[in-house]
């Protein structure tokens, strides 16, 4: 597991190249068996008379790794022995045992690495949330119906951290309502001149587990749109996460209140379980989101096949837009086509890319459009909005 240079809570502690991290414990051998073995399983020196750990470093994903070493750690061990651990940098090219003055001066490990809530406020502090977009089409035209609003983050140090990443960092400091409302108004904010003046939709994903009342927990998010001059009804709120919901009419009560304020919903990953086709049920969406894994498999599963069918007959008849998720092959695609889908997303229509660089993020399908055009005109922001 490749490690990175972390920024501590108060000052950035530094890591000059070739350097590498030493974690230290003067009962390694006997007190954290978890963590040798993990070591062993990594392909990190191991250094018994020492009591020591050398972990090499990624200076090119550097706080993307803190976090994932500081959730390793973690996950391994807990919070007493954790709290006992030291750390101090050391050359990855000189002998370790010929560095113990550096060893010596070894501090705590968070002065090196850093909980994953300091990563994350300082991505919130400092407005560090992008918005990346991936297209939508029309099955019958591949005319852009609009996008997919998808959460990455900038740190400080200018590196890009992806969704899971910091979607990890919310749940462990407890942050993720925090998160899902800033992230929505992050969305609204940055991808309002790409759909302003045109037809095109901006899909945009919840956690209903982060809202206890509609009326005020969505409020921000209502205003956002407003301010921006974007017409409620080209913004589709997209549930995901429903699994994490104990209370089955907590969710009919968002729906009802974004459907009042002129919004649409989608269901994402329809076809994934129980728990999805359920939802259907009860909530009747205005998109119906093919799970991607049942896309691909529809291609030599008759069984899949037949689920997607019925899906789409379902949307039929309940007036929904049933759209297919994670398009990639020329076969999906085709099987889709078949099928009678409204909407196709994936990389074979166009890779997610950041507000404003759409037009270079386009699909390799012979016939698609390039760049996609909304209604006569080249999607993407106007110049006066791009960053």
């Amino acid at each position: 597991m490749a490690l990175v240079p972390a920024v501590c809570q108060n000052r950035p502690v530094p890591a000059p190249t070739g350097e590498s991290i030493v974690l230290l414990a003067r009962n390694l051998q006997s007190g954290y068996p978890e963590l040798l073995a993990a070591a062993d399983r990594l392909g990190w020196e191991h250094f018994p008379a020492l009591g020591a750990l050398r972990l090499p470093v990624d200076s090119a994903r550097r706080e993307a790794s803190l976090g994932e070493l500081y959730s390793l750690l973690n996950s391994l061990i807990d919070a007493a022995r954790l709290g006992r651990l030291r750390a101090t940098w050391a050359r990855a090219d000189i002998p370790l045992e010929l560095q113990l003055p550096q060893l010596l001066h070894a501090a705590e490990l968070t002065s090196i690495l850093g909980p994953p809530s300091a990563n994350l406020m300082e991505m919130l502090r400092g407005g560090g949330l992008r918005t990346w977009l991936q297209p939508i089409v029309r099955r019958s035209d591949l005319a852009l119906w609009g996008y997919e609003c998808l959460l990455r983050g900038r740190t400080a140090r200018g590196e890009l951290v992806g969704a899971g990443q910091i979607l990890a960092w919310a749940r462990q400091s407890r942050r993720s309502s925090t998160l899902d409302r800033l992230s929505r108004e992050a969305h609204v904010r940055n991808a309002a001149c790409t759909v302003l003046g045109s037809q095109a939709n901006l899909l945009i994903n919840f956690s209903p587990a982060s809202i206890a009342d509609p009326r005020t927990c969505l409020a921000s998010t209502i205003n956002a749109v407003t301010r921006r001059g974007i017409r409620p009804q080209q913004v589709i709120f997209e549930v995901v996460e429903t699994e994490q919901l104990n209370e089955r009419g907590h969710l009919r009560r968002i729906v009802d209140f974004l459907r009042a304020g002129g919004f649409r919903v989608a269901l994402d990953d329809i076809g994934s379980g129980y728990n999805g086709l359920t939802r259907l049920a009860e909530l009747q969406p205005d998109v119906i989101k093919i799970d991607r894994g049942l896309v691909a498999s529809s291609v030599t599963s008759a069984l899949s096949q037949n689920v997607c069918e019925a899906l789409v007959d379902l949307g039929r008849k309940s007036g929904a837009l049933v759209l297919a998720e994670g398009v990639e092959t020329a076969a999906e695609r085709q099987r889709m086509e078949l099928l009678g889908v409204d909407l196709f997303q994936g990389f074979l229509f166009g890779k997610p890319a950041p507000v404003g660089e759409q037009r270079s993020h386009r699909g390799a399908l012979p016939g698609a459009l390039h760049p996609l055009r909304i209604h006569g005109r080249t999607a993407g922001p106007p110049d006066s909005c791009r960053t």
